[in-house]
């Protein structure tokens, strides 16, 4: 039998999302992780003569442009608040990533910070797929590659505002069609959210920056 954690699509201040149709291979629970409080629809499983265990999960999802100063979560607390400094396992909050930065005049103001740190990563990498090791969202073999994907350079920022005592935080989704309609989600995009003192979160797209100066 195999257990699988399912994240589900939030409803929040940047979108309303709701479920259309599940199909699943057994009843499923949706609850919340502990950590980051995501929400996340649990099943257990055995898989058919194939080896394989269909999901499919339809939504209806209503997305809204997300502008400057975002707003709060109203789920979020403290405790949620401070995990967003913190280190992750290959976000860390010292050591290699924190070089560069080195001889930047870092501004007291959170938002001036945070602004000094995505320069610094548009200015230092060049985003690429062509170096073994790109997409795993590591700080420490990006600034060694100085190139990456979304997550590479989302993570980075992470470490670096997280460093400075910016609360910071990694969302994914698709890169949608500007164009209302039809149209192709080719794949997965991220991005980071930072929350700087007396604000509400603010998104940052580094990646699209870079690709697109």
């Amino acid at each position: 039998t195999a257990r699988i954690w399912l994240p589900t699509a939030p409803s929040n201040a940047d979108q309303d999302a709701s479920i259309i149709s599940k199909e699943l291979p057994a009843e499923g629970k949706i609850g919340r992780d502990p950590q980051y409080d995501n929400q996340i629809l649990y099943v257990e499983a055995k898989a058919d003569a194939d080896g394989r265990i269909p999901l499919k999960v339809v939504y209806k999802i209503t997305r809204r442009e997300v502008q400057g100063d975002g707003g709060t979560d109203v789920r979020e607390n403290a405790e949620l608040l401070a995990r967003y400094l913190k280190a992750d396992a290959k976000v860390p909050i010292d050591g290699k990533p924190l070089e560069m930065l080195k001889g930047k005049n870092m501004p007291k103001d959170q938002m001036g910070a945070a602004k000094v740190i995505y320069d610094a990563i548009d200015d230092a990498l060049t985003y690429g797929k062509d170096k073994p090791g790109w997409g795993e969202g590591d700080s420490a073999w990006v600034c060694e590659s100085r190139t990456g994907n979304c997550t590479d350079f989302h993570s980075l920022f992470m470490s670096l505002a997280r460093s400075r005592g910016i609360p910071a935080k990694f969302e994914i989704g698709f890169p949608l069609p500007e164009k209302h309609g039809a149209g192709d989600a080719p794949g997965y995009h991220c991005w980071a959210k930072f929350r700087p003192a007396g604000k509400g979160w603010v998104p940052v797209d580094i990646s699209e920056a870079n690709k697109h100066p």
